[in-house]
């Protein structure tokens, strides 16, 4: 009989502190999606934001002649991101300008005339895919 009883004190202590552990989690407010976006976003616009310059290209992973591309592209392009969400891009002689904003490493350009543009931040370069080539972009100012 008292084994018996030595092993419903045990299973009771075991029950006792799994409640009082369930418990306890239950007091903490979860925080809300749109909180931790906000962040996350205000963060990573004042990280990105500023003047980019393509500085290199990319294809299958090889560096490719910068100023052929560029050639192909119509000249030197300029990306400024604006913390206010604007952007404005020129290359040459041409320009657009736009909104953008940012999911992570994931930034969404959208171009006045309804284009978007997607961008990755890696490292301390913005990349951007052009057909077969990945456009490489650092930050100027």
């Amino acid at each position: 009989m008292k084994r018996y009883t030595g092993r419903l004190s045990v299973l009771g202590i075991i029950i006792f502190l799994a409640v009082i552990l369930c418990s306890c989690g239950e007091n903490i407010p979860e925080p809300e999606e749109s909180e931790l976006s906000s962040v996350v976003s205000q963060t990573q616009v004042f990280t990105c934001s500023g003047t980019w310059e393509i500085t290199g290209a990319q294809q299958d992973g090889l560096g490719v002649d910068l100023e052929s591309v560029l050639e192909e592209l119509g000249g030197n392009m300029k990306l400024t991101l604006q913390k206010d969400g604007t952007v404005y891009a020129r290359i040459k002689n041409a320009s657009m300008d736009g909104t953008w904003s940012q999911n992570e490493n994931q930034i969404t350009v959208i171009i006045s005339n309804g284009e978007t543009v997607e961008l990755e931040a890696v490292d301390e370069t913005l990349q951007m895919e052009w057909g077969k080539v990945t456009l490489i972009f650092e930050k100027t100012a």
